[in-house]
């Protein structure tokens, strides 16, 4: 069955305890809230043995003291900035872990605030706008999509085993306006990285905690540019899955990345594709992607052309998936 989820404009919203840890970037100490090793009943068989099958590389933690917005409140220790606004932090360890990601389930939280993650001692972190992480949630509501992964924001993946959480709240907004939960985070057995051509990419997304990794590919169209990704429909099937995703690549023996998240534009489960618009994608996105010349790729078109503000469905049977 083929399935489209429609009304790109409409989704297509701005996207973009113990010891403190503080990160290199971060005014603040974080509270720290370390889980135990990681165990047999965490860790199930993983997927991925047929030919094409999503490869299980993450598993559920769940962070208990962090499950409920008011358990949240406890570590979040609110500093006052200098420019009238105010920062705080939490951190979560998995040991063992060689990557992890957090998920957030929003309740309140004021557009302007300012989501950092990173691990401990870094330069720098990946940053995403709390406008970007609310228009997420609101697109999963938009497709039709409920339950517990459609509520949830999964965090960009962070190398190590330890993730930091930072909030900053911009000059007039108040602490008493935050209120998530990080229920859970998901434990990475091997850090994300690209296929052996520089072009294909491995796409991550995590369902529940649990995170996959699929092949994948960049297509450019002449007009959006680089920003639309191909993969394999039993990979991202539904909307909040899309939301979930990230991408890597290896090019020249360094690594690239995409942001987190993007729109299904289009899923067949009879050829096996999925069709998604990055939020966020990669700097090197260009060189990355196959090049879609005008004309040259009629059911790529509908999307990567003129075509593609109207909707259009793409026909079967056109894609190939590394």
């Amino acid at each position: 069955m083929d399935r489209r989820i429609p009304s790109r404009a409409a989704i297509a919203a701005a996207f973009l305890a113990a010891a403190a840890i503080m990160p290199a970037f971060a005014r603040v100490a974080a509270a720290h809230v370390a889980l135990g090793p990681l165990s047999i009943a965490d860790a199930p068989a993983g997927g991925g043995s047929a030919e094409g099958a999503p490869r299980q590389v993450g598993y559920a933690r769940t962070v208990d003291p962090l499950q409920t917005a008011q358990g949240v409140r406890r570590q979040l220790q609110w500093v006052r900035l200098p420019e009238g606004g105010a920062v705080a932090a939490v951190s979560v360890t998995s040991p063992g872990a060689a990557a992890v990601r957090a998920a957030l389930r929003v309740g309140d939280l004021p557009p302007a605030a300012t989501l950092r993650f990173s691990a401990p001692g870094d330069t720098g972190a990946r940053e995403v706008g709390a406008e970007a992480v609310l228009a997420a949630l609101a697109r999963n509501r938009d497709a039709g999509e409920s339950g517990a992964a459609a509520r949830t924001y999964w965090s960009p993946i962070v190398a190590g085993d330890t993730i930091v959480i930072e909030v900053e709240l911009p000059r007039g907004a108040e602490p008493g306006e935050v209120a998530f939960t990080t229920p859970l985070v998901s434990h990475l057995t091997a850090a994300p990285a690209g296929g052996g051509d520089s072009r294909e990419a491995r796409a991550v997304f995590t369902t529940d905690g649990a995170s996959f990794a699929c092949p994948g590919m960049l297509v450019g169209g002449a007009r959006d540019g680089s920003r639309y990704f191909l993969t394999r429909e039993r990979c991202v099937s539904t909307q909040a899955e899309a939301s979930t995703m990230q991408a890597f690549w290896t090019v020249g023996g360094a690594a690239a990345q995409s942001g987190v998240g993007a729109s299904l534009l289009y899923a067949s489960t009879e050829t096996d594709t999925a069709f998604l618009l990055l939020d966020s994608p990669p700097a090197e996105a260009a060189r990355l992607a196959r090049s879609v010349p005008d004309g040259s790729d009629p059911a790529l078109e509908q999307w990567t052309g003129r075509a593609a503000s109207a909707g259009a469905v793409i026909p079967a049977a056109t894609f190939s998936v590394p």
